[in-house]
């Protein structure tokens, strides 16, 4: 069993009484927001007489929004733990968690967020320290709505031994530090900020330290192994994910970037253009963190789908949203994906079965219900006869016959879950849509019934809702009584030159019902003319 002694880590924790938080650039972090404070901890050897008074006159320089205060450590700047000496620096903040919890964090858009809020304070930073400044996600905690820095003067490289101790230091080293060499025109700061907003997408392709080295000192760690993915198989399909993939990888030299990045990108977002990519000595920090923001943008599907939708592309917005609700089965996608499939594509059955998970998934919002009924009423109305199967042909066999009262009452059956499912108060609003399904579907009787019953307040017949008045007409007419749909006809019409001549309704309104009744009016005629013949 390993004891406390046996653990270095967890000496420093009890002598501090604070928790391990990650490494830094140089050295290891320590938290106590209780005590607001946070602890680097490196090894005495690292550090010279000439680097440790820098630290010295860091808790006297003027305090800068944007850097966490350095301050005296109240029992000495050098202590033992252990059997080793370590410096201490002290900061003094509350802050709870650093940039390298949130790359832990299962929701990749806050990733990305705080990715890009760090590249956004990097020039800040820089002013405050010096050009060398390379900041690892420990070395950035957040408090409040902006990142704040730890800050450290601009050493340059830790020691060979401290960047085998940790290899994820190896990581975001640019590959010429690694060889020793001027770091040229690229930025190690904004590099080491691009290793992490890649850690977002993916994970380190650890290694032995000795081959996580040779492969940072040739090219790049990411270059010839990749990590695993750290994304849902739908947000790589993405143009804006795939374009800000594209952007990491020729700022880190990622072999094997895609040379079609841009094309890719575009036709997958839509035809909106991604952005150019960049090399090493090209990027700004924060044209990469809009870079950034519009993937993590994207990665809300319904936000992306729309897009797609609203493009032009509703094919490719239905696939996209069908991968994402794999992982994301979520009201307002299953809405959105079933108004494409119904509304776009014409393809009323893939909607309905949509909106029926949309109904399981949140049971107590109405839009669904508002949908199905809308999309059962045109399918009804479509096929009127032919979907209740009342005017079939008479030489067709009885399975088909069987099989289209099936599919005639699973379509009642959704109907009326959808309008018992709606608030009492809504039901009003979309009676008639539940008279249009019952009447499409040959079910006059209970059509005539239903719509009596929502036409009449106790004895006061509400003459003017003419949509359910020429649903009434409807039903009579389809149950022969012609002379009852002629006289609801007539009681329409002059219910419409009413609110006409005193304005009670819009003129768009009337002439939509103008036009119904019309064509309610040729139906009639025709049915007496049939009846006269006969």
């Amino acid at each position: 069993m390993t004891t406390a002694v046996d653990d270095p880590r967890r000496v420093v924790e009890d002598e501090l009484d604070a928790e391990f938080a990650g490494v830094g650039w140089w050295g290891s972090l320590y938290r106590a927001p209780g005590r607001r404070r946070w602890y680097r901890l490196i090894p005495v050897e690292e550090v010279s007489g000439e680097q440790r008074a820098e630290l010295l006159a860091w808790q006297t320089r003027p305090r800068r929004p944007d850097l966490v205060p350095v301050v005296r450590e109240e029992r000495g700047e050098q202590r033992q733990f252990g059997d080793r000496w370590f410096q201490i620096v002290s900061y003094e903040t509350d802050a709870a968690r650093s940039l390298d919890d949130v790359l832990g964090d299962p929701e990749p858009a806050y990733r990305l967020a705080c990715v890009a809020a760090a590249l956004r304070a990097l020039p800040g930073w820089r002013d405050g320290i010096g050009p060398g400044l390379v900041p690892l996600p420990a070395d950035i905690v957040l408090a409040g709505h902006s990142p704040l820095l730890l800050p450290l003067p601009a050493w340059g490289p830790p020691s060979l031994g401290q960047l085998f101790a940790a290899p994820e230091r190896l990581a975001h080293l640019t590959p010429e530090a690694a060889r020793g060499l001027p770091p040229g025109d690229r930025d190690p700061g904004l590099h080491a900020l691009s290793v992490t907003a890649l850690r977002c997408f993916e994970s380190l392709p650890y290694g032995d330290p000795d081959r996580l080295m040779q492969r940072t000192a040739c090219a790049g760690v990411f270059g010839g192994q990749r990590g695993d993915g750290r994304l849902p198989v739908w947000m790589r399909r993405v143009g804006q994910v795939r374009a800000a993939l594209d952007e990491l990888a020729g700022i880190t030299g990622l072999r094997g970037a895609r040379a079609d990045g841009r094309d890719m990108a575009r036709r997958d977002s839509g035809g909106l253009a991604g952005p150019r990519r960049t090399g090493p000595g090209e990027a700004e920090p924060a044209r990469l963190a809009d870079v950034l923001d519009a993937a993590r943008h994207s990665m809300d599907p319904v936000t992306t789908v729309r897009a797609l939708r609203e493009a032009g592309e509703p094919h490719r917005a239905l696939g996209l949203a069908h991968a994402a609700l794999v992982d994301r089965p979520g009201y307002d996608l299953l809405l959105l994906a079933a108004g494409i499939a119904g509304q776009d594509l014409r393809e009323p059955l893939e909607a309905l079965s949509l909106l029926e998970r949309a109904v399981l998934a949140d049971p107590e919002r109405v839009e669904a219900y508002e949908e199905q009924l809308a999309i059962v009423g045109g399918l009804a109305s479509a096929g009127r006869g032919r979907v209740s199967g009342g005017t079939g042909d008479s030489s067709g066999s009885s399975d088909s016959s069987d099989s289209s009262d099936s599919f005639a009452e699973r379509l009642r059956a959704t109907a009326t879950a959808a309008f018992d499912r709606l608030p009492p108060g809504q039901r009003r609003d979309h009676a008639h849509e539940m008279a249009s399904c019952l009447i499409g579907l040959g079910e006059l009787t209970a059509a005539n019934a239903f719509v009596h019953g929502w036409l009449h307040d106790g004895p006061t017949l509400m003459w003017w809702r003419f949509d359910l008045m020429i649903d009434y007409a409807e039903t009579f007419l389809g149950l022969g009584h012609l002379d009852a749909a002629a006289q609801i006809s007539e009681q329409v019409r002059a219910g419409l030159k009413k609110v006409r001549e005193n304005g009670q309704m819009a003129r768009d309104e009337i002439h939509r019902h103008g036009m119904r009744l019309a064509d309610f009016d040729l139906t009639l005629l025709a049915a007496r003319d049939g009846e006269t013949h006969t």
